[in-house]
């Protein structure tokens, strides 16, 4: 008997890179064996443990066989990239796909100079061993984190600046390797503020973006944007521009989706689970292709394939608005009409407009979802990052200094009276 094909993942056009791009994307954050941390450094693929190496090559081909055939890693992922480069060409010499059925996209920090940049880019294409196993070339090539006004500055130049001139710029690099045929298509993968990364997609300079945009919200951005309260105004961009939009980290960043609160997961049921709400309400968004799976073994793609062939019917779509209306209801319950509908974000400072850097629209948007949706133990965690950033915060300059403050942008007050004054505003302000 003929075995059976299993269901392939849908695909979506990803924009002007015309790469017809799988709807779930395999991501090497969660799955190397080191972050080259406390000295536990691996420089080649024989300091990686086999049995590490061994997962992750069953999790690529895992990853295969769902017709997911997107690999996204980075520079910034330990290890990542040398196991990466290793699985692939592994698979590769098997003869199992060929070098233009995968998509391989890895990312390297934006440097002040060519220079440092271009350096940079070679450790990448080394540790991937790009020119003597994949064929030569990435397909996409992102400036990883381009999170404050002073890294778009780095990638594009600013025509007359002595301080970034367009011919010092990270993208002459860019210029010359998609000149020679290494790179195909390049574009930026951010945490920032709205304003930051429309004004990077303003450039147009690049192919596609790398973002957070969840139901919860947006993340580091949540609250920044006029018209959506987060990255949908950014996305309104990209899609203008015909950009691919690549949204990252849908279940952490997301709400904490593998661990959901009672009740948002209440909420959800019985039409889906939170992490399946999640992915079929992104993909329903026409301007969205693709939401990575950090996948640490096989089975981390079942969830999201589960509910993959739902992606584009009725039936996805009724269940996405049932529990989009669930939702909403809660939402309007908790805060009333005004702030469920937008209110909440409407007038707010961001943390670029303070000289604390206090990212209050955030703040907000934590108390939103948790009144909302429960999501105390996300809010919790998310907050903890602010009272991080504000170690790096330059106290006398504010947020006018830009390249050395913290790389988040933003802090938030470093009193406890004060914080605790903020949240009792928040409270009060409905």
């Amino acid at each position: 008997m003929a075995s059976i094909t299993p269901f392939q993942c849908p695909k979506k056009r990803f924009g002007k890179t015309e790469i017809m791009m799988p709807v779930l994307t395999c991501g090497g954050m969660r799955i190397q064996q080191s972050w080259n941390r406390r000295g536990n450094k691996i420089s080649r693929i024989e300091d990686v443990d086999p049995e590490c190496q061994a997962n992750l090559v069953a999790t690529l081909r895992a990853s295969l066989k769902h017709g997911i055939n997107h690999f996204e890693t980075a520079q910034g992922y330990g290890s990542s990239e040398i196991q990466f480069g290793e699985a692939l060409n592994e698979i590769l010499k098997s003869g199992e796909i060929k070098r233009e059925d995968i998509i391989l996209q890895t990312k390297v920090s934006p440097k002040k100079t060519a220079k440092a940049f271009r350096e940079a880019l070679e450790v990448s294409f080394d540790r991937l061993k790009v020119d003597k196993n994949l064929g030569g070339y990435v397909d996409l090539l992102s400036f990883h984190g381009v999170n404050r006004h002073h890294q778009v500055d780095w990638v594009c130049g600013v025509e007359g600046s002595n301080q970034f001139p367009i011919d010092n710029c990270c993208m002459r690099v860019i210029d010359e390797y998609k000149a020679a045929g290494k790179i195909r298509h390049v574009g930026f993968s951010t945490h920032a503020m709205t304003s930051v990364i429309i004004r990077a997609i303003k450039t147009e300079l690049f192919s596609y973006v790398n973002l957070h945009y969840h139901y919860v919200g947006s993340y580091t951005a949540s609250g920044c944007g006029e018209l959506s309260g987060g990255n949908g105004d950014a996305i309104a961009e990209a899609a203008a521009l015909d950009m691919g939009v690549f949204i990252i980290s849908g279940n952490d960043k997301g709400g904490k989706l593998y661990r959901p609160s009672a009740k948002i997961a209440r909420l959800c049921a019985p039409e889906l689970d939170p992490i399946k709400f999640n992915f079929l309400w992104l993909m329903e968004q026409p301007s969205v292709h693709t939401m990575v799976i950090g996948a640490a073994r096989p089975t981390d793609f079942d969830d999201a394939m589960a509910v993959a062939p739902l992606v584009g019917t009725e039936e996805g779509r009724a269940k996405v608005a049932a529990v989009d209306a669930k939702l909403k209801a809660a939402a309007v319950e908790a805060h009333g009409e005004t702030w469920a509908n937008g209110g909440w974000f409407k007038g707010v400072p961001d943390c670029y407009e303070n000289d604390h850097g206090i990212h209050m629209c955030n703040i907000i948007w934590l108390h939103f979802i948790t009144k909302a949706w429960g999501l105390l133990e996300f809010s919790i965690d998310r907050y903890g990052t602010f009272d991080s950033n504000a170690r790096n915060w330059n106290w006398t300059a504010g947020a006018s200094f830009t390249e050395n403050a913290s790389d988040w942008g933003y802090s938030t007050y470093h009193d406890e009276l004060m914080t605790c004054l903020l949240i009792f505003f928040v409270s009060l302000i409905q």
